[in-house]
């Protein structure tokens, strides 16, 4: 079945479902409430779970967790990490459907690519939305000093207004629009290509990892993921399959170096 079959197979409701879900998401990430839902763990849960396959979402969404952790510094606008996990959950599930003999880790690692490609692009949207914002407020800016609460209401809902505008339009796109020719680009691949997916999707953990050590110990951290990094490679090299088993036990290893190296020791535990 084509990837147009199956979008048209999935439904229009879910697909409504899907599109505002990822907005208002994209709404709690940044504007309102702020309740942590917008994690990239949870947002790839809620796509995994309108598309039908929540462990994806959880897969995909925690390896988005992992890399994308680190608080934005300053007036620095992060790429939208609900939005990749989201996006690339949509994507992976959708597209494993239509193309089951590329393999899901090389569907996985290239819908990762897709969806962070999409979350800069949103983060980019937001700095378009601020600059918005501002030429709203300068246009209201006397009403402002005269302690007018209702204006100050009214730039509120509209700044929220345009957010969610914006992202309606862009998640609507990215995902009646954008999977079908992200899936074409993908059927175009050599089978090379499709076997490195394959193997830079299980490396996509150690990089998470990475992400964990060098907040935790900073150089230390670095160097011990090289380590774990050269280890795994080692790793794949002589098993040319990927054993889970190995690469958890790198991992739990390189983990528990770290902890103990930046938290038990210093602590006298």
């Amino acid at each position: 079945m084509g990837i147009e079959e199956l979008l048209a197979s999935t439904g229009i409701m879910v697909l409504i479902w899907a599109v505002a879900a990822g907005a208002l998401l994209e709404l709690d990430e940044y504007f309102i409430i702020m309740s942590l839902v917008s994690q990239p763990i949870i947002s790839g849960a809620v796509a995994g779970y309108i598309f039908g396959d929540i462990k994806t979402g959880i897969l995909l969404g925690t390896l988005v967790q992992l890399i994308w952790m680190s608080p934005p510094v300053g007036a620095y606008v992060p790429p939208s990490s609900s939005a990749i996990a989201f996006l690339s959950t949509a994507c992976a599930i959708i597209m494993a459907d239509a193309f089951p003999e590329a393999g899901r880790n090389s569907v996985f690692m290239y819908s990762l690519a897709a969806g962070t490609g999409c979350g800069y692009f949103i983060g980019q949207m937001d700095i378009w939305n601020r600059k918005l914002n501002t030429r709203i407020l300068h246009l209201f800016e006397n009403k402002l000093l005269e302690g007018k609460e209702v204006y100050i209401h009214a730039l509120q809902g509209m700044a929220i207004f345009a957010k969610l505008a914006r992202d309606l339009v862009f998640f609507t796109v990215a995902i009646v629009g954008g999977i079908p020719v992200a899936a074409k680009i993908f059927a175009s691949l050599p089978g090379e290509l499709m076997y490195a997916l394959q193997l830079s999707f299980w490396a996509m953990p150690l990089l998470g990892f990475g992400v964990v050590f060098v907040m935790f110990t900073g150089p230390v951290g670095g160097r011990l993921h090289g380590i774990v990094l050269l280890s795994s490679y080692l790793v794949l090299m002589f098993y040319r399959e990927i054993n889970t088993g190995l690469f958890l036990m790198l991992l739990v290893f390189a983990g528990g170096f770290v902890v103990y190296n930046s938290v038990w020791r210093r602590s006298g535990a």
